[in-house]
């Protein structure tokens, strides 16, 4: 069982690849790197300002969600994305 807020669901959910590539991207250009990424995140009937003020969010916490996409490819669950 993995939760779905822990670093672990993604890659056990098959994404391990995606993850490597956004992990670079980010790393290129972070705000771009999430303008793109999350508002497919959203349903199509949603609002276009809910992606926006999430991914400035994102980028006002800093490297919170880098640091939990790092944990996805170390240890115990980087082993998830072979299951």
């Amino acid at each position: 069982m993995v939760s779905i807020s822990g670093p672990g669901y993604w890659p056990g959910q098959g994404t391990a690849d995606t993850l490597r590539s956004l992990r670079a991207t980010l790393h290129d250009d972070r705000a771009a790197a999430l303008a793109d990424w999350v508002p497919k995140w959203f349903g199509p009937e949603a609002d276009p300002g809910l992606a926006r003020q999430t991914v400035e969010q994102i980028l006002q916490s800093g490297s919170q969600v880098t640091d939990l996409l790092n944990e996805s490819e170390t240890g115990d669950v980087a082993r998830l994305a072979d299951h």
